[in-house]
């Protein structure tokens, strides 16, 4: 039990929440739908073998009678049944142990002849002659329309073994008689009578022995077939209901005179109504489909039945092998393509829909066409199989497309936020959510110049190099890589997983990634590569964009643009990492270093301009930091809006350190503008270039 609810819980899961689909994914479904289909076409194709799927047919025969409603079928009041019951042995001093008087069964007939009545069927059979056979045989000739029965039973044979041999009734009795027809039910392996045949074939006979009903149908005037001695395969019981639904009269009153109106104008069947006549006698009980118990039915009635269907036309058909077959195929086809294009849970509902669809329309068909096939074989094999097989295929596929999902995603995200991503597909769907990131851009130095002077491989080689230095840096501190620009790279912190610390996280990538180039550098000695990173925190939509075929997990907006502006600005400044004043609120004071307040183009805002030291306070400081001081005075001077004094400080730092980015960008930008300080307000250098 613990086992199905796990397997149960996968596929609501797996049919609520599915990966985005991928080439790869549709075509292990098309795959799939043609193994399911070839496979459900054989299970149906094996099922409908009389030998191996016989439980399903004579099954899908049963269900018509024990679902049908009663009164759908009316009960025809043109026959009835007179019953050789227990009472009427009793009251006419029949001896329980012998076979009946046979002088009573003339003054039955002459009742029936006397009452007008249509064709009599007598289910006794006479296979010895006995007192009364002068006045049965006058009475059988002055009706002109009774049937007495023969009968094909087994026997031992010298030199032939056991075989079926035709037992006639005696020569008085079937000469004067308007028919003779055989008293076997025909009853499939368990039992139950379902086929309505025109008649047997004996082994020692050649040709077909008609059945009694088939023979008394022919008196009322139906051309059933038109060779007697080919069978009709196609014809099924009708049964008008369970045991004792017929009209019937017992033997005893059926000898009254007053019981001549009873009889008038219908066709009468005679016969014992008991399992057992007469000890030594045949068991004459047959189970029917009605009830789980398979109610058991008198041979008598299982012939007025079938006298009944064939002169009223109601009996069952059964289409053509070939006929049944392209049914069964079709809805084989139908399954195995269908259902592995749908996911789990609506896979079910359509399961279920087409099972109930299938065996309503089968029975309606029954009960008011009179057509019946095997339709349990698509509604509780086929559809079952193809259900599970979908199940079980979708369950693999996307075992597989999560491993490929996982390893797509092992492209851009590191392992943790890859499982996490894997648990809840759902958030990479398309279409955006609008949330708070970190934003992270860089670029390789002068990369330009190294292009030009190193060999297209050793290039290539080169940035794959750094990629894979700078995507490990960004991973290793569950950073989400969005894409590589050339020779550049874009990732964002705190999406598509929330993180407590997205700013530390980022610091950490950035001064990881300038340190491990100057290892690299050392180590391979490949061209100096040196990287400028812009570090931004800010509102951006973040998610899928694109189309349903082809789309991009990224993040847009303002915010994106800004921390492009700001890995531009170290080109000017000579620095390799520097962060927004929204992104230095996630850091520690000490961690960073201001540079100044910057208008960037295409931005109404100013931003002040952070230079991180690292993640560690730094130490005092010595002389080699003296001209960074001297720099960050002239900053604060700019800050105080007091731009001669700036001016002055930044001519210093020029002096003692030419080569201070920094200062010479100020020098050469502040020397050209007319001295509009005002105390307390910052001074903002405008970039006009992005």
């Amino acid at each position: 039990m613990r086992f199905v609810k796990s397997i149960v819980g996968r596929i609501r899961h797996t049919g609520a929440t599915p990966l985005p689909a991928s080439p790869a994914l549709a075509s292990g479904r098309r795959r799939v739908g043609w193994i399911g289909t070839i496979g459900l076409v054989a299970l149906g194709i094996l099922a409908l073998n009389p030998v191996l799927g016989q439980r399903i047919a004579q099954t899908s025969f049963d269900l018509i009678f024990r679902l049908r409603p009663d009164g759908l079928l009316p009960v025809p009041d043109d026959l009835i049944v007179v019953r050789m019951d227990d009472e009427s042995r009793h009251a006419l001093a029949q001896r329980r142990d012998s076979a009946w008087d046979r002088s009573l069964h003339s003054r039955l007939i002459h009742n029936l002849a006397n009452a007008s009545s249509r064709a009599v069927i007598v289910d006794l059979f006479f296979a010895e002659e006995a007192p009364g056979d002068a006045q049965l045989a006058s009475a059988l000739a002055r009706h002109g329309r009774v049937v007495v029965s023969a009968n094909i039973a087994r026997r031992e044979l010298p030199g032939l073994g056991a075989v079926e041999v035709r037992e006639a009734t005696i020569p008085a009795l079937a000469t004067n008689a308007a028919a003779v027809g055989l008293l076997n039910v025909v009853v499939g392996d368990d039992g139950v009578a379902r086929r309505l045949l025109p008649g047997l074939k004996s082994g020692t006979e050649i040709g077909w022995e008609p059945a009694l009903s088939w023979v008394a149908a022919e008196l009322e005037g139906r051309n059933l077939a038109k060779e007697r001695g080919a069978p009709v395969s196609d014809l099924w019981l009708n049964y008008y209901g369970p045991a004792g639904t017929l009209p019937s009269i017992s033997y005893e009153d059926a000898l009254k005179p007053e019981s001549l109106s009873r009889l008038q104008n219908r066709l009468v069947v005679i016969g014992a109504n008991f399992e057992v006549d007469f000890p030594g006698a045949r068991k004459d009980t047959f189970p029917t489909p009605f009830g789980a118990g398979r109610q058991e039915m008198p041979g008598l009635e299982l012939h007025a039945t079938a006298l009944l269907n064939l002169t009223r036309g109601e009996w069952l058909q059964r289409p053509s092998p070939g006929l049944e077959a392209r049914l069964i195929i079709a809805f084989g086809i139908l399954l195995g393509l269908g259902l592995p294009r749908l996911r789990p849970i609506p896979a079910f509902l359509a399961c279920l829909g087409a099972a109930v669809g299938i065996a309503f329309l089968s029975l309606f068909a029954a009960w008011h066409f009179q057509v019946w096939w095997a339709w349990l074989i698509p509604a509780a094999i086929q559809i079952p199989a193809g259900l599970l097989w979908a199940w079980g295929a979708h369950l693999l596929l996307l075992g597989h497309e999560k491993d490929l999902f996982r390893r797509s995603l092992a492209t851009y995200l590191p392992p943790r936020v890859v499982e996490e991503l894997a648990a809840r597909p759902e958030s990479l769907r398309l279409g955006g959510t609008v949330r708070r990131v970190v934003i992270l851009f860089t670029d390789i130095t002068d990369f330009s110049r190294i292009s030009q002077r190193t060999d297209p491989h050793q290039l290539v080689a080169l940035l794959n190099d750094y990629y894979d230095i700078a995507i490990g840096c960004v991973h290793q501190s569950d950073g989400t890589v969005l894409g590589i620009l050339g020779d550049g790279l874009f990732a964002v912190w705190n999406a598509p997983v929330e993180q407590s610390d997205p700013e530390q996280r980022a610091l950490r990538a950035a001064l990881a990634l300038t340190e491990r180039l100057r290892v690299f550098e050392q180590r391979s000695g490949a061209p100096a590569v040196r990287t400028r990173i812009g570090l931004h925190s800010g509102v951006a939509c973040v998610g899928n964009f694109g189309s349903a075929d082809h789309f991009a997990y990224t993040a847009i907006g303002d915010a994106v643009n800004l921390a492009s502006r700001l890995n531009g600005l170290n080109k000017h400044l000579g620095t390799e990492i520097l962060v927004s004043q929204d992104f230095r609120q996630g850091l520690q004071a000490h961690q960073v270093r201001p540079l100044g307040h910057f208008r960037f183009k295409g931005f109404d805002q100013a931003v002040e301009v952070f230079q991180p030291w690292g993640l560690e306070a730094p130490a005092a400081p010595d002389d080699s930091r003296q001209n960074e001081n001297t720099c960050d005075r002239a900053i604060r001077l700019l800050g105080e809006g007091r731009l001669r004094e700036a001016i002055q400080a930044f001519q210093g730092s020029v002096t003692a350190c030419p080569s201070d980015g920094i200062a010479r960008f100020y020098l050469e930008r502040l020397i050209v503008l007319p001295d509009r300080g005002k105390p307390g307000t910052p001074i903002i250098m405008e970039l006009d270039s992005k």
